[in-house]
This record gives C-alpha cells, sequence and structure tokens, in this order.
C-alpha cells in the first residue's frame, strides 16, 4: 500500500506540520524506510461502509518535484472493461429519482452518480504532478488499493481536528453543495438558483443534525461563501464542534450528505438499489489519524486507474426541483477535473 498526499493550500493536518512545509507532498509506505520520519495511522473506507481497521504507515514528505523519483512505476494494476454511464440511461435514473422526491415522502435528496471509462491512460508522477499545480485548493491524492490506483483532487474534507487561537482543540467538517461554472475572474457567474440553495441548506441541516444526535456540542456553522475548485464554484460552509466520543465520529458523518443524500441511511439504500453501478471508494473517504487527532477527506473528484484505462466518477446533488439534462451537463463539467490533466 502507498499513499501520496499533497493537502490542500491552507489546510495541512496540524499533528504533519513539524514534518513537512504547506506545499510539500506526503508519502505514506506501510514499510518504513531510511528516509521515514514519522509513523501514522490510515484508513480507506468506501462509499457502503465495510468494518476496516486501522493500518499504520510510514511517511516522509517531499517536494513536487521529486515525486518522479518515489512514484511506483512498477506496480502492476488489474485490467478493467468498465464503460460510460450513457446519457439516456443517467438522465432515466435522475428523473426516477426526482419522481420519487417529489412524491414529498422521507427522501429529502438523492446524490446520482455515474462513471465515464477513459482509455490509454496511466497513473503517472506527472499526473499527480500536474493535479497539484491545477488545483491548490484541493487535497491532491494518489493511493494505491491492491491492483488499482485511486487518484484526484477532493475540494471537501470530512473531519478535521483544529486549534483555536486559545490553544482549545476542536473538531470541523464541510458543507459543500451547489454548482457553477466560474466566471472568467473566478467569481459568480450566475445566481444560485432556489434549487442549489436548497440542496446546500438540506446538507447543512443534515450534518448539524447528524452531530447533534451524536453528542457533539459547541456546533456552530462558518458564515456561508463560495468555494472554488478548479473551474467551479460551489456553495461552503464549514461546521466547528466539539465532542469528547472522536472515535466515532468519522461513522457519526460517513456517508456525508454532499454525496449520498437524505435521510442519508434512506438516500444509500437508494442509490444501491437503483443506480446500477457500484461505487466502491468513489464516496468513501480517506482518514489520517495520531493520537486523537484526525484528518479525513471526502473521495470525489477522483478517477480509479486500472491496467490501460481510468474510470472517473462524478455525482449531482438532487431535489425535487433537479432537471436531468441540467444535472447530466453539472456531472459533465465535474469530469474536467481529471479530463484537464488526463489530456493535457
Amino acid at each position: 500500500m502507498e499513499l501520496f498526499v499533497r493537502f490542500a493550500q491552507g489546510n495541512m493536518p496540524l499533528f504533519l506540520s513539524p514534518f513537512g512545509k504547506e506545499d510539500a507532498v506526503f508519502v505514506f509506505n506501510r514499510t518504513p524506510n531510511s528516509n521515514s520520519t514519522f509513523e501514522i495511522d490510515f484508513q480507506a473506507m468506501p462509499f457502503v461502509s465495510i468494518a476496516n481497521r486501522w493500518t499504520s504507515l510510514h511517511g516522509q514528505a517531499i517536494a513536487l518535484d521529486e515525486v518522479k523519483h518515489h512514484w511506483p512505476n512498477n506496480t502492476k494494476l488489474k485490467s478493467n472493461n468498465t464503460t460510460s454511464t450513457p446519457q439516456d440511461t443517467y438522465e432515466s435514473y435522475v428523473a426516477k429519482s426526482v419522481n420519487t422526491l417529489k412524491e414529498g415522502g422521507h427522501l429529502k435528496k438523492i446524490v446520482a452518480a455515474r462513471k465515464v471509462s477513459i482509455h490509454a491512460v496511466h497513473p503517472s508522477a506527472k499526473v499527480f504532478q500536474a493535479l497539484c499545480e491545477q488545483y491548490p485548493n484541493a487535497n491532491v491524492f494518489a493511493w494505491w488499493n491492491g491492483d488499482s490506483c485511486w487518484m484526484g483532487a477532493s475540494p471537501e474534507l470530512l473531519l478535521e481536528t483544529i486549534k483555536r487561537s486559545s490553544g482549545e482543540v476542536m473538531y470541523s467538517t464541510d458543507a459543500l453543495a451547489g454548482t457553477q461554472v466560474a466566471s472568467a475572474n473566478n467569481n459568480l457567474s450566475r445566481p444560485w438558483t432556489a434549487k442549489e440553495v436548497e440542496e446546500h441548506q438540506l446538507v447543512t441541516d443534515g450534518i448539524v443534525q447528524d452531530l447533534t444526535t451524536y453528542g457533539a456540542t459547541q456546533i456552530a456553522p462558518s458564515p456561508l461563501t463560495n468555494k472554488r475548485a478548479g473551474h467551479l464554484l460551489h456553495r461552503f460552509q464549514s461546521i466547528s464542534f466539539q465532542t469528547e466520543k472522536s472515535e466515532g465520529i468519522l461513522e457519526c458523518l460517513h456517508p456525508t450528505a454532499a454525496l449520498c443524500g437524505l435521510p442519508r441511511k434512506d438516500a444509500k439504500q437508494w442509490i444501491v438499489d437503483h443506480e446500477g453501478q457500484a461505487r466502491d471508494f468513489y464516496g468513501g473517504y480517506f482518514a489520517l489519524r495520531h493520537h486523537n487527532a484526525y484528518y479525513a477527506w471526502v473521495n470525489l473528484r477522483s478517477a480509479e486507474f486500472f491496467d490501460n484505462s481510468a474510470v472517473l466518477h462524478v455525482g449531482a446533488g438532487l431535489t425535487k426541483d433537479s432537471s436531468p439534462m441540467e444535472e447530466w451537463l453539472e456531472t459533465k463539467e465535474k469530469t474536467q477535473t481529471m479530463l484537464k490533466v488526463l489530456h493535457s
């Protein structure tokens, strides 16, 4: 198992700050080597949760231009024959989901995902470096899961241990939903639609409710803002909180409402029953732990690489006001995160 991570600008885990600079790439291996300087716990969780123990990894910090010297070029990857989700299949799935949401039952939001297969591409150091250069505000990662490799640039944190200026240790998670293409000067290109406003509010309210049920205290959403992720903008709030039960907080937050829907349990079951293609680790998370400090990001804007192909995973949040065509176009924009670097 090998893991490369370049953390989002200004968002390096506090427990790694003694070992590398803000722009460093952290390389983790199961087996220590002569350059290993620290040890952390790691967990990779798929969209549908499994009993998954923490794994001890040994790490070191390197410069971005040194990545190619550490990249595992001899790893043998399996072949894959996954095909892209046809537009009519995806739009039919969206329409079916929206009709269920319009019935006014317990489901309020469903996230509909699809796959895009790209041939003759490899998980190279060049692709990783390009992701780092083009997406400074994302957690850029590459993780070898035996005979495949997940790589992406995630704009969404699932859990972070933070320290206030007072010295108080707290926790934080992201509420990220609603998508539009940024203008030429990286501002909003249009007002947010009622559907996008509702979609984000559902995510924020859902997280607050889950944390309250869990027993968290001092729950405080930040002021609403827009977060840039490449050429896209999202409605965004961070939500800080306190808890005495840190060991169970990942299970409380996963799967995030931004990648699943609401209520989460019912939305997840709808996805499993109707999406037609297993998400595997897409919509899951990657987590680092050092003592009681955590840093976990959601696996999105990513692709799983195989022997001579990659499968991109993209999704769109649906409410009762969603349009199948508009959601297809939104997912098409989200594929650009990976396609831009794969075709460069």
